[in-house]
């Protein structure tokens, strides 16, 4: 398991843009012994073709495939920038986490963040303190478990006419119901190296975003819960890693079309 400590936060950085912060991430790595110079370059490369701003101020720079022989183990480095950097868009980034991966230990790293990014007054705590332990203890703290709402208490709450499965998701304390009837459920097995991080993850998301109908994802081997496929933070929240075999259910109008083309985009890869 891949264990953050005080070595891999540094606080208090600046930078003129992000191609800077992109320097001085592989700058870091390769003093952590995590990477050679050559991995910069595939920082470079890789945010070139997509931006890796997630969301909050939080931006995760790693490298392209064609980069990973540069990869001499895995490791995070965690640099907060409290005047924060224009990352295009509109955007500016407070905290940028630098990911070299040769296996998938970082997904929990991964996994934390996207606790972090549902909480807004946490990541503005984050993008200004001056401890390096509120990173550390901020990403590796267990989801809060909330206690399980029945599905005879909620079912109460609403059209007793509407059947519905209820799935109380552990992460974020709320229920997340998967329809039952009238869905089209199909099971995906993902095969991407380092398996479903953040490029692969906006792929996913990206080609479901455009139809109508919903789109609930589950992985099996962690939780029974579902989750909404269309939300990148969520989608990252289920750690999936190289072959896990997730499930995923769509309703509405035009479920068949999503399907399809969520199934094209898995089997070229998502775009890796």
């Amino acid at each position: 398991m891949l264990t953050l400590n005080l070595s891999n936060i540094f606080l208090n950085q600046s930078a003129e843009n992000k191609l800077e912060v992109i320097e001085l991430i592989g700058q870091k790595m390769v003093e952590a012994g995590y990477t050679t110079e050559a991995y910069t370059v595939g920082l470079k490369m890789r945010e070139a073709i997509s931006s890796t701003f997630l969301g909050n101020g939080i931006a995760v720079p790693h490298g392209t495939p064609n980069t990973r022989d540069a990869v001499i183990k895995t490791g995070v480095v965690i640099l907060q920038f409290p005047r924060g950097v224009d990352w295009g868009d509109g955007e500016k980034v407070f905290m940028a986490v630098g990911i070299a991966a040769c296996s998938n230990e970082h997904l929990q790293i991964l996994r934390g963040l996207t606790r972090m990014l549902g909480n807004d007054e946490l990541c503005s705590t984050l993008a200004k303190t001056e401890n390096p332990q509120d990173v550390i203890d901020a990403i590796n703290s267990p989801p809060r478990v909330p206690e399980l709402i029945s599905e005879e208490r909620v079912r109460r709450r609403v059209d007793s006419n509407t059947p519905f499965a209820l799935k109380a998701t552990a992460s974020r304390g709320s229920v997340w119901p998967a329809p039952e009837k009238e869905v089209l459920s199909r099971a995906f097995t993902i095969f991407n190296p380092n398996g479903m991080h953040a490029r692969p993850g906006k792929v996913f998301v990206s080609t479901i975003k455009p139809f109508e109908c919903r789109i609930d994802v589950r992985n099996p081997d962690k939780s029974g819960a579902f989750i909404n496929g269309k939300s990148l933070m969520k989608l990252l929240s289920l750690g999936i890693t190289r072959g896990t075999t997730i499930e995923v259910k769509a309703s509405g109008p035009d479920a068949q079309e999503a399907m399809d083309a969520l199934e094209q985009a898995i089997n070229e890869g998502l775009a890796e």
